[in-house]
């Protein structure tokens, strides 16, 4: 079981976490209305196409060293998630493990 430490840093943790995925998502929109001011259309498609089309080199590496971050930023969320819930299931597993011990030696105990 976590302790009251370990969930107060948790809980630290995860508003940090929620702190920065609401700046990123500010900085998306920033990102967006400055290509829609450059002339982008959203439903045209893939940014990274516009900028390129644009002659915007050093944007255009920019926006893709970017994108790589953030596809390598969903690989770790999705393989925290797998060991996340792995433990879960651990926990839960311990938990019925130790309820079943519990209520073994307690029915023991009322035999005796």
């Amino acid at each position: 079981m976590l302790s009251t430490s370990d969930m107060k840093q948790l809980q630290a943790l995860t508003d940090e976490k929620n702190a920065q995925l609401e700046q990123i998502r500010e900085r998306a929109k920033l990102k967006i209305h400055a290509l829609v001011a450059m002339g982008f259309r959203p439903e045209s498609g893939n940014p990274s196409r516009f900028i390129a089309a644009a002659g915007l080199t050093e944007l255009h590496q920019l926006w893709q060293q970017a994108d790589q971050a953030l596809t390598q930023c969903q690989q770790l969320n999705q393989n925290n998630g797998r060991v996340m819930a792995h433990m879960q299931k651990r926990l839960a597993r311990l938990s019925d493990i130790v309820r079943g011990a519990i209520q073994y030696y307690s029915g023991q105990r009322l035999k005796r």
